[in-house]
């Protein structure tokens, strides 16, 4: 082989043929890293600024109604006192509602309400959503009878299924139940034992003849006089009450154990004295009725009798012997018995009056 240099060419022969030599480039390698140029030198500090000018002082002043806020002369600035509210007062109207007045304004709230009406507790009683007050008290009906003619109030009590009066009746005014003159007394003719008894009646009172008379055609003015009577009579009851038939008691005896027993069942817990002295035998007052031994009026001779040994109480039942027409059916609670007797008495007599819920 033989290599001849031409200019900067250099060739060779191969195969009989000049050839130019080119010789093949590798990839160069990456280049060293440079180093790291130095780091500048820090700025110098700028200049710190001026203090601002001194503030001048302010001043408060009070004046009327408030303060005011000078500062620098001529700066101000005036702040007055917020006006007070003006005072309120509450006041209850005594019917249920309270009125509270601020100022010139007014306005009414309920305390209590019954059904959508105010109302005041300490005059009526509220019971399914009605309003119940007997002579300015309040009363629950579920437990007592107000007597809308004079303003009594009387304790009341279920017993099976009758409702009854558990105090004796007391109701004396005889001018608008013209019925009662002559016919009606306390016991022993003292007032205080109607306050503890009730009032002792004749049968005709009881019945109030003179208004059946008046009203229905009853001739029954007269005590030897038989009288055809409605099936309920009301009698001297209030509304919504009557004078209970013979049936009517004998139901009630029947629930509570049988007349033999109805004797002790409905008396009193005290005022039973037998004619021995004794305490005679003690009522239990199991059901409410709380029959009290206020003794009675006899017929012959006027007289009064056997308080705190028996009571007697009419019905509206007249005797059923048509010869006897003085008498109607009454019932006896004794004090020294269990039973309770029952029978026709003379209708001159002044015995109690219960009445039962129509």
């Amino acid at each position: 082989m033989k290599y001849v240099a031409d200019s900067a060419e250099v060739y060779f022969c191969m195969d009989d043929e000049w050839k130019p030599m080119v010789p093949q480039a590798k990839d160069g390698g990456k280049g060293d890293k440079g180093d790291k140029g130095d780091k500048g030198d820090k700025g110098d500090k700028g200049d710190k600024g001026d203090k601002g000018d001194t503030g001048e002082s302010c001043t408060v002043k009070s004046i009327d109604g408030g303060y005011k806020l000078e500062c620098a002369g001529d700066s101000s600035a005036v702040v007055l006192n917020g006006k007070n509210g003006k005072n309120c007062t509450f006041e209850e109207d005594g019917e249920g509602s309270v009125i509270v007045k601020c100022g010139d304004d007014e306005a009414k709230f309920p305390l209590h309400v019954c059904g959508d009406k105010p109302y005041n507790p300490q005059k009526s009683f509220c019971y399914e959503s009605k309003l119940y007050s007997c002579n300015g008290e309040p009363y629950d009906p579920t437990k007592r009878l107000c007597d809308a003619r004079d303003g009594s109030l009387y304790r009341i009590t279920a017993i099976g299924g009758q409702t009854w009066m558990s105090e004796n009746l007391n109701y004396s005014d005889s001018v608008a139940t013209p019925s009662l003159q002559k016919r009606s007394w306390c016991y022993g003719n003292e007032e205080k034992k109607c306050d503890k008894y009730g009032r002792l009646y004749t049968w005709l009172a009881a019945i109030d003849s003179m208004k059946l008379y008046d009203e229905k055609g009853v001739l029954c003015t007269s005590f030897a006089t038989s009288c055809t009577l409605p099936d309920t009579v009301q009698g001297i009851c209030p509304d919504g009450w009557h004078l209970p038939k013979e049936e009517e008691w004998n139901v009630l005896f029947k629930f509570v154990g049988g007349q033999q027993q109805a004797g002790v069942q409905l008396r009193a817990k005290t005022g039973c004295y037998d004619y021995g002295g004794g305490t005679g035998i003690v009522g239990l007052d199991a059901y409410g009725f709380s029959a009290m031994l206020g003794g009675y009026r006899n017929a012959s001779y006027e007289e009064f009798s056997a308080e705190g040994y028996w009571a007697r109480f009419w019905s509206a039942t007249e005797e059923k012997e048509q010869d006897i027409k003085d008498r109607a059916f009454s019932l006896i609670i004794p004090c020294d018995f269990e039973a309770t007797g029952t029978g026709p008495y003379e209708k001159k007599s002044g015995f109690y009056v219960r009445c039962i819920k129509d």
